[in-house]
């Protein structure tokens, strides 16, 4: 059950790191994280917070959470280098003020990130990357100390274009591949196909899949839809749709997110750009 449950967080805390990381383009040789945020200008550091929508008016979360696409409603802030490179990424209590973790990074000598220090959870204490020799990321392990907990072996076509996610747990088992299919410009990510295998192994040639995430995008390279459905039970997950507000270096400072249910989620920026 420890397992399962450590497995489960792991899971979790990848969504959220996409989120953190997936841009709407494609994964290719490594690029800044400005680019991965989609990101404009000299970007110095972002604070990020979310309000409910409650009668009419914006308020703070009472509570702390963690769920599967609970990535894009957490007070967080980014701290980047001149090259566009998170060097620190913080996560708050609903306080503002309290840190619930930050992960700091260690670079090698052509600038990529070889591995994260985390601090503040419990089952993760450091990520490690390892590219191949044309610079793409091919795998990520987790570490609870000195003990490897998952593994993520990331492969790509003939062109560099990211295709697949194999997720194994701290037995070398896989647990859950992760699927990408791309607009005809191969430019965004428009659909990702989450097979979760859990502690029955199927048949990797026979694979159901379990959740798909539809995305559409604005003009600036941001989603304005994201649509969820469980396919193998084919019941919808979540519609999502996204309004912006952006400042004069065309990032956006402002995010109005309509739930299915009319219910609504505001995030906002503080940007600071670098003199």
């Amino acid at each position: 059950m420890k397992d399962i449950s450590l497995i489960t967080f792991i899971l979790l805390i990848l969504i959220s790191c996409q989120q953190d990381r997936k841009t709407p383009e494609i994964d290719a040789i490594p690029k800044t994280d400005w680019q991965e945020m989609n990101l404009k200008g000299n970007v110095e550091y972002i604070r990020e917070i979310p309000y409910e929508v409650i009668n009419g008016r914006k308020q703070a979360f009472s509570y702390y959470f963690l769920t599967i696409d609970s990535d894009e409603y957490r007070n967080q802030d980014f701290f980047f280098n001149e090259k566009g490179m998170t060097i620190k990424k913080s996560e708050y209590d609903t306080d503002n003020r309290t840190i619930i973790f930050y992960w700091t990074p260690v670079f090698d000598e052509k600038g990529r990130i070889k591995e994260q220090d985390w601090k503040g959870i419990n089952d993760l204490t450091k990520i490690t990357f390892v590219y191949d020799e044309k610079g793409y990321k091919v795998e990520e392990n987790r570490y609870n100390g000195n003990y490897l907990t998952t593994k993520i072996i990331f492969e790509y076509s003939k062109k560099g274009i990211l295709e697949e996610e194999k997720l194994y747990d701290n037995n070398n088992q896989l647990r859950q591949r992760v699927l990408y299919e791309y607009n005809s410009e191969k430019q965004h990510l428009i659909k990702e196909k989450h097979v979760s295998l859990g502690g029955n192994f199927l048949n990797i040639n026979n694979l159901k899949f379990d959740n798909i995430t539809e995305y559409t995008y604005d003009s600036n390279g941001n989603i304005i839809e994201k649509y969820g459905r469980n396919d193998k039970n084919n019941y919808d997950l979540y519609d999502y749709r996204y309004d912006y507000k952006y400042d004069d270096k065309g990032n956006w400072i402002q995010c109005i997110e309509t739930q299915k249910d009319g219910s609504k989620i505001i995030r906002e920026r503080e940007i600071r750009y670098r003199k």
